[in-house]
Parts: structure tokens; C-alpha cells; sequence
């Protein structure tokens, strides 16, 4: 009986030492994996900078002596799948002497989505409208227009205008972009 308590002993010992091992391993592989997750975000990061530079150049290379508004990607349609984020970058150069800029996204009737101006516009999540841009005569500035488009949306071009004004409400310029809708 001695002996019985003894082997009982020795292997919840036994257990107790490979518990612990199995802890200290899981914990480890659990710091790695939250560097490696750090690491990776922060190139992600860097990459993102990287993207911002290239669209600025495209932007840049786009403009011409007489071009006031220019839009990228050049074919004026951003693909967009259900339930994610896209959008287009834009640039606005003063071809005349004006102080200030300023400009408004508007959506345009779309009836291949079947859906209202006010619901397209509800999709745009960042830089629907921007007032007092200061650029000086001859310079431009670039605008990045995101749009999230919801989960079950129709799949169609969904169309949109940017409207450009100069010293307040005078127009200086517009362009039309599209959003293809496409399957999540």
C-alpha cells in the first residue's frame, strides 16, 4: 500500500513539472507571437507612407499646364468590395490667383443601385468636404476620399462628384469618380 501512495505521489509530481513546462512554453510562443504581430503592423505602417508618396507622384505626373482638377487611379473608377474601404486621391493645383480652396463630394443619381443621393453619401467616411486650403499660385494640394461600402449593397457604380471652389463659392472645377461595387 506504501508503494501505491508513493508511485501516486511521484506521478502528480511528474504532472505538476510537465504542467509547469507547458505554462512557461505557452507563454513564451504567446510573447513571440504579440512581437511578431508588432512588428509586422509596424511595416504595415511604413508601407502605407510608401503608398501615400507613389499616389502623390501619380497625382503629381497627372497635371498638366491647363489641369485644375485631377483624379487617381486615372480611369476614374475605384473597385471597392462589400463590407470594405476604398476610395480615390485627388489634387487640386491654382492655376489662378485666389487665396483660398475649398471643396464637397457630392453622390450623383445612381439608378442601376436603387439607392438615394443621402445613402451613397452616408458611405463616405472621410474627407466629404474640406474648407480654407491654402495654395499658392501655381502649387497643388492632394485629398484622399475614402468610402466604406456596407455589407448586402447592390453591386453597381455608384457615382460621384467633386466640386472645387475658390474664395469662398466660386466654382473653379469639378470631376465625377465612380465606385464599382463588387461581391464581398
Amino acid at each position: 500500500m506504501r508503494k501505491g501512495i508513493l508511485e501516486s505521489r511521484k506521478a502528480a509530481m511528474e504532472m505538476s513539472v510537465g504542467t509547469i513546462v507547458t505554462i512557461v512554453l505557452l507563454v513564451s510562443v504567446l510573447i513571440l507571437g504579440i512581437f511578431l504581430i508588432s512588428r509586422i503592423r509596424e511595416s504595415a505602417i511604413n508601407v502605407i507612407d510608401m503608398t501615400d508618396e507613389a499616389v502623390t507622384d501619380q497625382i503629381n505626373q497627372l497635371f498638366t499646364e491647363d489641369t485644375r482638377v485631377v483624379i487617381y487611379p486615372t480611369t476614374h473608377i475605384a473597385k471597392v468590395e462589400q463590407g470594405e474601404i476604398g476610395g480615390i486621391a485627388f489634387g487640386i493645383k491654382n492655376l489662378i490667383n485666389a487665396q483660398t480652396f475649398s471643396y464637397k463630394i457630392e453622390a450623383l443619381d445612381s439608378p442601376e443601385c436603387g439607392l438615394t443621393t443621402e445613402q451613397l453619401e452616408s458611405w463616405i467616411v472621410s474627407s466629404k468636404t474640406e474648407s480654407e486650403i491654402g495654395i499658392a499660385s501655381g502649387e497643388g494640394v492632394n485629398r484622399r476620399v475614402r468610402i466604406r461600402v456596407p455589407v448586402g449593397s447592390p453591386l453597381c457604380l455608384a457615382s460621384y462628384r467633386i466640386q472645387v471652389f475658390h474664395d469662398g463659392t466660386n466654382n473653379y472645377a469639378s470631376e465625377i469618380f465612380d465606385i464599382e461595387i463588387e461581391p464581398a
